[in-house]
């Protein structure tokens, strides 16, 4: 029995040694941190500390983080109220202000346009206000109905309200006075504009021109239309279509032309009905080969319907020149560009209205079969 206590005895000790000495080698050959826990010795090589500071730092960005608005909550103040000098925002139109709004634009969409007026100027001094649109609203529906001495009555009741206008209130007042050929009032109401340090529209370039047009003033419809292109960036293709059409119906086809070249040069985007104009306007001039010359100019990027060939031929027919607007129509048909009823109607048109050949107008009608 002692013998074996003895031979145990020293199988341990030898594999505490060579353990011992394992360790110590590969302690030697790896770089080793040691911690004490407790009584213990820990040795944590330095990949299992790289592991342990990723572990930590996953936790840390997995952790919920309170909101922000809870840290900042009390850094600022109360949120700014509404700026009195400024028009009111969209978002004030909810609730019963909203209400009220609906019930004024049925009536003055019924045609009960005084007792809306009745009815806002009673809720002014009542818990809720109209609002800025729901003047501007009553406004247009005045100047629609060519009340405007209702326009500017309800301006000034606006403006000794304390309500403060938006451009749409100044536009709509600047052309009802434009409307009148008041232009003394129409330039008063766009300085105010500019006093208000609000942008003008096109909008309300388009009232002031269109008085101009009917003064004959076409230098000073120049002025205006280059003002316009400073201060409102460019102009929309209806713009530009409605300025050539005054001067063209006025027989001012130097400043069309001038506007026409104008614009070219800017490289701004044009619409077919610009060119329709033109091309009427250069026919009743007599100048036929720049009609010609605008047709066969509009470029790709507008997309191209019957209305420009239409232009040309109501342009020959008008003129009395018959057999050019039937030269013109056939050339519509061999260069595969559009032609459409319309085509037919206005050569028919002129056949029955001018010369009273019912022959021609009929052949012209049978002849429709072969085209479409």
């Amino acid at each position: 029995m002692g013998i074996y206590k003895r031979l145990i005895t020293a199988l341990a000790s030898h594999a505490s040694s060579v353990t011992s000495s394992s360790s110590s080698s590969l302690r030697a050959r790896e770089p080793w941190t040691v911690f004490r826990r407790g009584m213990r010795e820990v040795y944590m090589s330095q990949a299992a500390l790289d592991a342990a500071a990723e572990r930590r730092a996953r936790k840390r960005k997995l952790r919920v983080d309170p909101p922000m608005s809870a840290l900042q909550r009390n850094r600022y103040g109360p949120p700014k109220p509404h700026d009195p000098n400024l028009p009111e925002p969209i978002n004030v139109l909810v609730g019963d202000r909203l209400s009220l709004h609906n019930r004024l634009q049925a009536l003055s969409r019924s045609g009960k346009l005084d007792d809306a007026l009745v009815a806002a100027r009673q809720a002014q001094y009542s818990r809720i206000r109209p609002t800025i649109f729901t003047y501007n609203s009553l406004l247009g529906h005045l100047h629609r109905a060519a009340k405007y001495e209702h326009v500017f009555n309800l301006f000034a009741f606006m403006r000794q309200a304390g309500v403060i206008p938006n451009v749409v209130t100044y536009n709509i007042v600047l052309g009802s006075h434009a409307e009148l050929l008041d232009m003394e009032k129409s330039f008063a109401m766009l300085q105010m504009i500019y006093d208000a340090k609000m942008s003008p529209s096109n909008v309300t370039f388009s009232h002031l021109m269109r008085a101009h047009f009917r003064l004959e003033k076409y230098e000073d419809v120049m002025r205006l239309f280059r003002e316009m292109l400073e201060k409102c960036y460019g102009a929309d293709p209806p713009t530009y279509a409605n300025t050539i059409e005054g001067f063209v119906k006025g027989g001012a086809m130097d400043q069309a032309t001038e506007l026409y070249m104008e614009m070219r040069k800017r490289g701004s985007i044009f619409s077919e009905p610009v060119f329709c104009n033109l091309i009427k306007g250069y026919i009743a001039a007599g100048r036929t080969q720049e009609a010609l010359d605008v047709f066969e100019f509009v470029p790709e990027k507008v997309e191209r319907t019957a209305l420009s060939g239409n232009a040309v031929i109501e342009g020959f027919c008008n003129a009395g020149r018959i057999q050019d607007a039937l030269d013109f129509f056939e050339k519509l048909g061999e260069k595969d560009l559009k032609r459409d009823a319309l085509s037919i109607a206005l050569l028919m048109d002129y056949y029955i209205e001018q010369e009273g050949n019912l022959q021609e107008a009929e052949k012209i009608f049978r002849s429709a079969g072969l085209v479409f």
